[in-house]
């Protein structure tokens, strides 16, 4: 009763659960290499803005407005990226790195939920298929999450009202700042909710027992799309957004691989979900025109491997799942994107990669040897049998926004 009420008060729950998210964001600072952007990150005086970025995007699903999802992909937050550059340079000025802070939390809100629905949420289905999936999924891994990490503050509400008015209109939608303000003030009474009822041990047990797996592996180094694999998903893809900041080239166009880059004894059977590829790009994918030719496993023998190819949540999407058509063949293959793979923003990966192919391998042989820790990204996983392609649609899939 008590979850159905505070369901109906602050709206559908989304993939991460508000404290979740913060608790990444929160991580990912910690994971950035040293230097002007950790350093603004963690300048306590922008803590609020780095927040409030970070929940913004669920607060249109909260009152049911549609600027929440406008606000979780790409192009709108590119579209701020440049209303900051139209206004400000470097060295920035306070109010430029409030704006920015905000940014990072727009950028981390987008690309955690992104990983957590393609890898994590989708082996919940498999895991716990005798769950209670007529309750929140995302609220019950909040709470518990919570409840083995910290409870996350709420802050003053701080938005950038007329621009983000502008560029929602720009996007063809209608919003005004009392919507805003009410969908964000929201989202600080569903953290301080979650942190309340993370502190009661029976309601915690209660959640978990909604769904066993989904709240007993998301601190799981071995489970992919965890909180603490999103954090680093999130660390790599702010260090691309600072360097289109600084008109600056992009980093590693990988954000992750699993199984990461030259890892052995990757389970081969095509009925496992474990058998499945993920991968994040620095940058959305035009899903419209993307080709077979752009995305190719080839096996030990140099052949292409039947694969199904899912970007996630489709057009402007970072993830893609790879699932084999026929068992792995043992020994080592390879993962190869073309440079002509379509980005959004009219570029190609070849753009954003001097040119070249995006090449990574994986083996399903044993381990016979160490593997570099330095060099890898991502996670290996458990195992779990599947029978049905259902979040498919055809050989290059759109995965759904869960309602």
């Amino acid at each position: 009763m008590v979850a159905a009420i505070w369901t109906a008060l602050l709206g559908a729950a989304w993939a991460n659960g508000q404290s979740s998210h913060l608790w990444i964001s929160s991580r990912a600072i910690e994971q950035l290499p040293t230097g002007e952007l950790k350093s603004l990150l963690q300048d306590p005086a922008l803590e609020q803005h780095w927040r409030n970025g970070t929940m913004f995007p669920d607060g249109g699903y909260a009152i049911d407005d549609n600027y929440g999802e406008i606000a979780h992909w790409e192009p709108f937050q590119n579209a701020y990226l440049e209303w900051v550059l139209d206004h400000y340079e470097p060295p920035w000025s306070l109010e430029a790195k409030e704006h920015i802070a905000f940014l990072m939390g727009l950028g981390s809100h987008g690309l955690a939920d992104q990983a957590y629905d393609a890898m994590y949420f989708r082996r919940a289905y498999v895991y716990d298929a005798t769950g209670m999936w007529t309750e929140s999924f995302d609220t019950a891994t909040d709470v518990t999450f919570v409840a083995e990490t910290e409870v996350q503050p709420t802050v003053d509400v701080w938005v950038p009202y007329q621009p983000f008015i502008d560029l929602f209109a720009d996007a063809g939608h209608t919003v005004s700042e009392s919507t805003i303000s009410q969908g964000q003030n929201r989202l600080n009474v569903a953290v301080y909710w979650v942190g309340t009822t993370a502190s009661q041990p029976a309601l915690v047990d209660e959640y978990r027992a909604q769904f066993p797996w989904g709240t007993s592996n998301q601190q799981n180094a071995t489970v992919p799309g965890t909180p603490e694999m999103e954090s680093r998903i999130v660390a790599e893809y702010w260090q691309a957004l600072w360097h289109r900041l600084h008109l600056e080239a992009e980093n590693a166009p990988l954000l992750f691989t699993h199984p990461l880059p030259n890892s052995a004894a990757h389970p081969s059977n095509a009925t496992d979900i474990e058998s499945g590829l993920s991968m994040g790009l620095l940058a959305g994918i035009d899903k419209e025109n993307l080709r077979p030719e752009h995305i190719q496993v080839l096996s030990p023998n140099g052949t292409p491997h039947p694969i199904v190819v899912d970007v996630f949540y489709g057009q402007n999407s970072h993830i893609i799942n790879i699932d084999p058509l026929d068992d792995w063949s043992t020994g080592v293959h390879r993962v190869i994107l073309s440079s002509e793979m379509p980005l959004i923003d009219a570029r190609t990966l070849g753009d954003v990669n001097a040119g070249q192919a995006v090449e990574w391998t994986f083996s399903t042989a044993p381990a016979n040897e160490a593997v570099d820790q330095d060099d890898k990204r991502g996670c290996t996983a458990t195992h779990a049998s599947y029978s049905m392609y259902w979040w498919l649609f055809g050989v290059y899939g759109i995965g759904r926004r869960r309602k």
